[in-house]
């Protein structure tokens, strides 16, 4: 049972499963405090908890959603999005790809780079 319990497949199916449960308690209530995540995050916790899967096992058995929500983000072809806006060397700057454009001294919105000097906002 533990086996079953630990899976990759099972720990997807019942983060998914959660979720949409979520999302149709959300539909059919229409009520904001019913936020599809703000309900999923307290049951899931609850279920593990009462199920006995650890911590590991479901960061292990959820690192597909893990990847696609945030790990696998990029704007720059494969560079974490966190590195992009804090500057870090080798990072990549001025294609404009991401909400800021990295201009020499300041960062500047993409808006004021396109409108150019002398612009008035």
């Amino acid at each position: 049972m533990t086996v079953l319990l630990n899976s990759e497949i099972f720990i997807l199916t019942l983060v998914i499963g959660v979720y949409l449960a979520a999302v149709w308690l959300f539909r059919k209530t229409r009520l904001s405090i019913l936020n599809p995540l703000l309900v999923s995050i307290p049951v899931l916790a609850l279920i593990t908890h009462f199920l006995g899967i650890s911590y590991e096992s479901f960061e292990k058995g959820s690192r597909i959603i893990s990847f696609m929500l945030h790990e696998g983000r990029s704007d720059c072809g494969g560079m974490p999005l966190q590195r992009y806006k804090t500057g870090d060397p080798g990072t990549c700057r001025g294609h404009g790809a991401g909400p800021f454009e990295k201009n020499d001294h300041q960062i500047q919105t993409v808006d004021r780079v396109q409108a150019g000097p002398g612009h008035k906002y």
